[in-house]
């Protein structure tokens, strides 16, 4: 969640997409037809409740009533090539559950602000001090829809003002940029980028530029459209 790692907080995940609707049954028909409409989502978590100082309480106290923030869900954890589900989205329930017999949990909701995008984990968390390219991804073909790349991170050393790119490529030699998010300079941040048009076969996240002595924690995920 905006680059923090809640995991440890958390006990139960889940991710409700659906699509609306809209009926289109005329005279004469023997039953109802329909047409797809919109997409909409949810991001439900659950867990135990902490107190602490910058614990979950305090992270998710502080978003309501506050502008989208960035999740990131890793169901199959953050291995590169994994799934992941990435939603843009703002805090709308949040529960402090204390019953007499039991530990006290939390609960809280986040709708989705442009529907759920199921990722592929192209840089998992890890720390980078270097300029890297990551591995690439076979997606087997191009498409023409455009992409959504997330960043988050988690943690940084020094002052790297590390830049964070995501690239394609048709043969998996020459890569070119598709995506160059903002410098990375604060953690506990995330980012989302979108780009329209072609998305070639191959994809792979590269640190293109750090600072001398420093390092970032970061992890970073791609959905093509």
């Amino acid at each position: 969640m905006n680059g923090g790692d809640i995991s440890s907080y958390l006990d139960d995940a889940q991710v409700s997409a659906n699509v609306d609707s809209a009926e289109t049954t005329t005279f004469g028909k023997t039953a109802k037809t329909y047409i797809p409409g919109l997409e909409d989502a949810t991001l439900s978590l659950s867990g135990k409740y902490d107190g602490s100082a910058a614990a979950i309480d305090a992270l998710i106290s502080a978003l309501i009533r506050q502008p989208d923030q960035q999740f990131l869900w890793l169901p199959g954890g953050d291995g590169f090539g994994n799934h992941a589900f990435a939603v843009q989205g703002a805090l709308t329930k949040y529960d402090v559950h204390a019953p007499v017999s039991d530990v006290v949990s939390v609960a809280m909701d986040a709708q989705a602000d442009g529907g759920a995008d199921t990722s592929l984990v192209l840089i998992p968390q890890t720390v980078e001090n270097a300029v890297n390219n990551g591995a690439a991804i076979d997606n087997l073909a191009g498409t023409t829809n455009g992409l959504n790349g997330y960043l988050h991170c988690k943690a940084i050393t020094g002052t790297p003002a590390c830049t964070v790119k995501i690239q394609h490529s048709t043969d998996n030699i020459t890569f070119t940029d598709l995506i160059t998010f903002a410098s990375i300079t604060t953690a506990l941040t995330a980012q989302r980028l979108s780009v329209a048009g072609t998305v070639n076969r191959y994809l792979r996240a590269a640190v293109t530029a750090i600072g001398g002595a420093s390092s970032v924690s970061i992890i970073v995920a791609a959905a093509r459209q």
